[in-house]
């Protein structure tokens, strides 16, 4: 039966079908760690505190692919529910947007700003971690006092503000899709619509229609249901986006590096 006679529900439910091979061979692929050629773009790149800008980049690219498998997985086990494949798939397009952004600069310096940024982050949290957890282990209390001042260090070195997530976001969908206006669009759309399911506030829950299933005159309890057709928009952005950035992470981890001379 061609695409013709098919329902929009069916025909999106097919396109997560496609992208299962697609997810698998990624993560199988990351699981491998490609590791830049000698001499290729990537190998020029800094380390920031045994982290490099290719390291931190191959850890978002592949977080972004193991959440849209088990997105995938999840709605052609259980179907399109509402709640969980909205989260998932947030952190698919996270991953995928980021990995992206920070490989995407030629020049070394530029991609270890930006990772610099992710790492600033990473360092901030890690040490909030310490101080809220500072009772659990108090027979490591010297060595958590030491890792603390050094992640303190860090943090005033790097910087502790991240990326800006929406701009990032943002960048990405102009950057895949930029020859899309409507695409552009909807990837910056699709990102906050997503956050506020994963987030646990209902704002875009309430713009579906849904179903009153009990109640009563002061209150009623309405059922709301997903559908694969209104994820198929944020499925093929995810599948852009990683797309690009493992793109980009082969091209230069490969290709050899421009002598600016």
């Amino acid at each position: 039966m061609g695409d013709a006679h098919r329902s929009p529900e069916t025909q999106a439910r097919q396109r997560f079908v496609d992208a299962l091979p697609i997810a698998e061979a990624w993560v199988r692929a990351g699981g491998e760690f490609i590791t830049p050629v000698v001499g290729s773009q990537l190998d020029e790149d800094v380390e920031l505190e045994n982290w490099r800008a290719w390291h931190l980049a191959h850890f978002s690219l592949s977080s972004g692919t193991h959440h849209l498998l088990a997105a995938v997985r999840y709605l052609l086990e259980f179907g399109p529910a509402a709640l969980p494949i909205h989260s998932l798939m947030r952190t698919a397009l996270w991953g995928g947007a980021q990995g992206l952004w920070v490989l995407h600069p030629v020049e070394p310096g530029e991609r270890a700003a930006r990772a610099a940024q992710v790492l600033g982050y990473s360092v901030t949290n890690h040490r909030k971690w310490l101080d809220t957890f500072s009772d659990v282990d108090p027979e490591g209390s010297e060595a958590r006092a030491a890792l603390r001042a050094r992640l303190v260090g860090l943090s005033q070195e790097l910087g502790s503000q991240g990326p800006n997530q929406h701009q990032v976001v943002r960048w990405a969908g102009e950057h895949v899709f930029g020859d899309q206006p409507g695409a552009v669009a909807e990837v910056e759309q699709g990102w906050r619509e997503l956050g506020a399911v994963a987030h646990a506030v209902p704002w875009e829950l309430s713009r579906r229609p849904g179903q009153v299933v009990a109640g009563d005159e002061r209150v009623s309890v309405r059922a709301v249901r997903g559908s694969s057709a209104e994820l198929e928009g944020v499925l093929s952005h995810v599948l852009g986006i990683l797309e690009a950035g493992w793109g980009v992470f082969e091209e230069r981890a490969s290709t050899a590096a421009v002598d600016p001379t």
